[in-house]
């Protein structure tokens, strides 16, 4: 190999000169050649890499868990990948066989790394009660800059199994590697920067011991050192980190450790572990079992396995996939280990194999000392007694267990220690007896990432791997809380359609206090995602605005796991919605009056409330408001063909038109309103609403508060328990009025039954003690399912070019700045309600119409100019469940709508398809129509028709009833969101529905809150609305 450029410092995420001005040179110990001249950090560099280390580590521990987990599995895969290169400048450093560099050194050390990665998230600190006003809690915090200091025979590994844990805690390291093999640590540290790690957060200085590494344990700003090294070094070390300030100190120190073989051993197993416990590494590890002790009477034949075996032993080109043993690391140390075998002779020690160095065949220039063994072995020698370092074994005969492990801990060191036997309860007896830190029974080295290791008495301070040594990085900080009880009036719980139109409408009294909570986070005005209403697929597409549920497998639907998203944040659903506003048709209002209790629930009682809601953009008039915080807008002739062509096609299908889907007609074909403001913005009622409460000082917001449970005095709701961000201590606060959740039709259940409301029976399951047996809760789950019949385009007039990229910018451009455009309509701008049968009092079918082929989520957009039809029935008598699965509030509930499970399901969507087919082949559509994409014209039978359902039909994102309005023994509230049974709760969101409505639900969600807002304050309903309203009263479905 050619001479490598000179080797600098890295310091603050780059290679850097060093001031000192003073370099060394690495060797390659096989042959002597130099490898490279490395510069050496002096006194100024140190203060600089501690400098850089600060800053950065600040940055470091300021990063979420999961962010610094991420860097750390990143490094991981660069190691993994870069392995072969790495392994290679290992040998030609180290002078260790490429079979072992390849399969060892980097492997474990990113196991290591790995495994620290996962330990992240699970650093936490633990909640002490003391009594009911005060509380201790503690955090573990990193120690800050931290220095780790590499001994030479692990170079990359020692590095990483320094760095890991320390960096896992936050904490930002300065490594120096040993002057004999300095050049795989900066590798690792360009790798770390690679990944991702901020500059400084892991600085390399190469540089002398004696010089480096006293600088780095004697300054101010190192909190803690950890050293890998000798016994007297590692004396220095400790004396030097309490000479300017009290640091913590890891160190590992080496042994001379005992490998005793009892009597029952299997000697072939015995002598194996022997050798890897000996001449792995070239016997250059701090672990070696370099004492082994066997019983007398099977010396000669220990001695012969042994003899045997270092035989086969293959020294010679370290890169030969058969070489597995290499030279000492150095010739200084080469030197060091001759005079230990000089020793041993000397003393009266018998050579069984080796006892020189090696010589000829390739061997004369490199620092080669042969495989040796010692017999005949007393304690008193000093081959016996003091750490060698290099593949020296020495046999010891013994005569009782005893005596053995008398003998094994009659020594200063205390590292490692193992024992061979058959009988694993004598191995336990005996193991449990030696005086050392890492102990092996029938096997020797290994050494997982999970396990700790180290050393007793002048062995080392302190653990390696496993959990107590990412805990040893941290500092233990207590905080004692005398606790401030929150208290208000009325505390909401989620800030969604109804519990923004609650939080406005009560803090309209300034006497009134609200606090408003919300698990999600604000609606970012400036994020297109939930702004542009033509980007409404994006929020479905993540988990920033979307709690991104699934059901289970359900059953009627081949047992697909089904989205069910919903949404997170200021706005709630009405956040990451389709902006369809459609309040559903007038009969479903006046059939929910119909039952006891529930008369104030009719139409013409609920129409005052979506007016006083509502400012529509055309004006107001007997349906619709002029001046409700919600903007909606409707659709305007011209937009696109293809709108009117479809609407048309519908009439000539034999369809009534109707100008207004809200109005006095639903059923027909017509254009139709969006949550869209004049400025072509969504209009959510975080927007709508909260805009308007938000300057009121009697409102409080907390956004990330993920309600866990609501807090009862008996029957009495009486306050809310929350947690906050990434916090572990739950918030709690009083209410003095009401507790109101709104949570939606998902989350209102699990809080309730999280809360000891619901089945007794599945409260039982998670131990969760019963506050009210409701067995109501989370149960009539209903939904819309949808399918998309799609068709070609022949004319260039669909919505396909906005999908491509390159015409993006410009849409983005015009809708930011101009509030018009592609942009500024979610291109729902057409729909229809039809009766499929006869049989059907009010519209059953919802269509509506998209000048462009693509999912509701944004997936599988067809590459081609086209067109769709959502269509689906409105009133299934399929019902499902929401139940918790756990009493942890981050854990999703178990989701079950039981989709598809009546056969008025199935001939709702055959019919559904088969009248959407004539409807497309209407003459307004012969311009536009070219072939049909899905389900395709081959799809005709009834047994296809309902295969395409199973397989494609997908939610509407409309879930409603889990909590609802009732007073028979399956309801859950009453007339006025009164939790039955309980005082102080109420629900007020889509879960209260008693039965799924004809449309979307976001605006009958809003007027449910309108309507409730007015009985929590105690006022008169708004006057009964004596507006017309079409009712069919067996009119034909077609004209």
């Amino acid at each position: 190999m050619s001479r490598m450029a000179e080797q600098q410092l890295y310091i603050n995420g780059g290679y850097v000169s060093a001031t000192s001005g003073r370099t060394f040179e690495t060797i390659n110990p096989a042959n002597g050649e130099v490898l490279a001249t490395v510069q050496a950090a002096g006194r100024e560099d140190v203060d600089r890499a501690v400098e850089s280390a600060t800053r950065g580590q600040k940055i470091w521990a300021a990063m979420t868990a999961m962010e610094r987990s991420r860097i750390l599995r990143r490094a991981v895969d660069i190691l993994r990948e870069r392995n072969d290169e790495l392994a290679k400048l290992e040998t030609l450093d180290t002078g260790k066989a490429y079979s072992e560099t390849s399969t060892v050194d980097i492997v474990t050390g990113a196991d290591v790394l790995e495994y620290y990665a996962g330990l992240i998230p699970a650093l936490e600190g633990s909640q002490i009660p003391l009594r009911d006003t005060s509380f201790v809690y503690t955090r573990r915090e990193p120690l800050g800059v931290v220095a780790g200091i590499g001994a030479w025979n692990y170079p990359i590994q020692i590095a990483l199994w320094k760095s890991a844990p320390a960096l896992a805690a936050g904490n930002a390291m300065i490594f120096k590697p040993s002057e004999v093999t300095p050049l795989t640590a900066l590798k690792l540290a360009e790798i770390y920067t690679e990944a991702g790690l901020p500059d400084g957060v892991f600085n390399v200085l190469p540089g002398v011991g004696a010089e480096t590494g006293q600088f780095l344990t004697e300054h101010p700003g190192i909190a803690k050192v950890s050293f890998t090294g000798g016994v007297a070094s590692g004396k220095k070390v400790m004396a030097n980190s309490a000479a300017s300030s009290l640091k913590e100190v890891t160190m590992e120190l080496g042994g001379k450790s005992p490998l005793i073989v009892f009597d029952d051993a299997d000697l072939d197993l015995a002598a194996d572990i022997a050798m890897m416990a000996n001449f792995f590494s070239s016997g250059q590890v701090c672990t070696n079992g370099t004492r082994v002790f066997v019983p007398e009477k099977y010396k000669a034949a220990f001695e012969q396995k042994i003899a045997e075996r270092v035989g086969r032993i293959r020294a010679g080109d370290l890169f030969d996939e058969n070489t597995n043993f290499g030279p000492m690391v150095s010739f200084h140390h080469r030197d060091s280990v001759m005079r230990y075998i000089a020793k041993g002779k000397e003393e009266g020690a018998r050579v069984l194999c080796g006892g020189d160095v090696l010589k000829g065949g390739g061997f004369d220039n490199g620092a080669w000392v042969a495989p040796t063994v010692f017999t005949d072995c007393t304690d008193e020698m000093t081959i016996v007694r003091e750490e060698i370092f290099g593949p020296v074994m020495s046999i010891l005969t013994y005569a009782s267990d005893e005596e053995a492990i008398r003998r094994a801990n009659d020594t200063d060191y205390g590292l490692a220690a193992g024992i061979v036997t058959a009988d694993l309860n004598r191995a336990h007896g005996a193991i449990h007896q030696l005086e050392a830190g890492i102990c092996w029974i029938n096997t020797w080295g290994e050494s997982a990432a999970e396990m700790p290791v180290g050393g007793y008495k002048h062995s080392g301070i302190g653990r390696e791997n496993g959990v107590m040594t990412l805990q040893s990085y941290t500092q233990v900080n207590p905080y004692f809380n005398r606790e401030v009880y929150l208290q208000f009036d009325y505390i909401i719980i989620g800030a969604g359609s109804a519990g923004n139109v609650l939080a406005t409408r009560l803090t309209e009294d300034p006497n009134t206090t609200v606090l408003l909570l919300e698990a999600g986070g604000p609606d970012y005005r400036f994020d297109f995602r939930t702004q542009m209403p033509a980007a409404l697929a994006f929020p479905l597409q993540g988990k920033r605005y979307n709690w991104a549920y699934e059901t289970e497998p359900e059953p009627h639907m081949d047992n697909r796991r089904m989205e069910c998203g919903r949404g997170k944040g200021l706005g709630g659903s009405s956040l990451i919605n389709g902006m369809c506003y459609v309040r559903g048709n007038a009969m479903d209002l006046d059939n929910w009056a119909k039952e006891p209790g529930l008369e104030h629930w009719s139409y013409l009682n609920c129409l005052p409330y979506y007016r006083k809601a509502e400012t529509r953009d055309v004006g107001p008039n007997d349906y619709h408001g002029g001046d409700g915080p919600v903007s909606v807008t409707t659709s305007k002739p011209g937009v696109n063909p293809l709108f009117e062509a479809m609407v048309e096609a519908g009439v000539q299908a034999g369809y009534p038109r109707t100008d207004d889907l809200n109005g006095y007609q639903q059923e027909g074909f017509g254009p139709m309103d969006r949550t869209v403001t004049p400025q072509g913005r969504r209009a959510s009622t975080a927007r709508g609403y909260l805009d308007q409460a938000k300057p009121r000082p009697n409102l409080t917001i907390r956004t990330h508060a993920m309600t866990d449970r609501i807090l009862f005095d008996g029957k009495r709701a009486v306050g809310v328990e929350w947690l906050e961000g990434e916090s572990t201590i739950p918030s709690n606060a009083t209410a003095k009025k009401e507790v109101l959740l709104c949570a939606g039709a998902i989350a209102s259940p699990q809080i309730l039954q999280r809360s000891g409301v619901g089945n007794a029976e599945l409260l039982k399951q998670f131990d969760i003690p019963l506050v009210h047996d409701l067995r109501g809760v989370g149960e009539n789950l209903q939904d819309h399912l949808e399918m998309y019949l799609q068709y070609e385009c022949k004319e260039p007039v669909s919505l396909y070019p906005a999908l491509q990229w390159w015409n993006q910018p410009k849409i983005g451009a015009e809708w930011l700045f101009g509030g018009t455009g592609v942009g500024a309509s979610n291109h729902f701008e057409a729909g229809g309600f039809i009766r499929s049968r006869e049989e059907f009092e009010w519209p059953n079918i919802q269509y509506h119409f998209m000048p462009v082929e693509i999912n509701y989520n944004g997936s599988n957009a067809v590459k081609e100019h086209g067109f769709q039809c959502h269509v689906g029935s409105m009133r299934s008598p399929s019902r499902g469940h929401v139940r918790i699965t756990s009493r942890d509030p981050h854990q999703h509930p178990a989701i079950l709508f039981n989709y598809m499970s009546h056969e008025q399901d199935w001939q709702e969507f055959r019919d559904a398809i088969r009248i959407t087919r004539e409807i497309m082949h209407q003459p307004a559509l012969d311009k536009y129509r070219g072939r049909e994409i899905s389900p395709g014209i081959d799809c005709q039978t009834d047994e296809q028709l309902d295969e395409f359902v199973r397989n494609h039909a997908e939610t509407a994102f409309h879930p409603c009833g889990t909590c609802r309005m009732g007073y028979d023994e399956m309801a859950v509230v009453d007339g006025e969101g009164r939790v039955h049974g309980l005082e102080g709760l109420r629900v007020v969101d889509a879960s209260i529905m008693p039965q799924i409505i004809t449309g979307n639900l976001n605006a009958t969600t809003i007027m449910i809150g309108e309507k409730i807002a007015d009985a929590i304050r105690g006022r008169e309903p708004l006057a009964k609305s004596t507006a017309a309203y079409y009712v069919a009263n067996g009119a034909p479905v077609r004209r």
